[in-house]
């Protein structure tokens, strides 16, 4: 039993995860850019805005 390839299942699948990768790496660009913004020594609570 052959099974024939779909003609998009190796650009999708590689666009997938490229796109893992992409959100992954963002995830943890923010994850690192929010942990420097809070503890920031002398920066205001990005919550407190009045």
């Amino acid at each position: 039993m052959d099974r024939v390839p779909e003609p998009l299942e190796g650009p999708l699948a590689a666009c997938v995860a490229g796109l893992t990768l992409f959100v992954g790496a963002l995830s943890t660009y923010w994850g690192i850019a929010i942990r420097f913004a809070i503890h920031r020594p002398g920066a205001p609570p990005q919550g407190a805005v009045r």
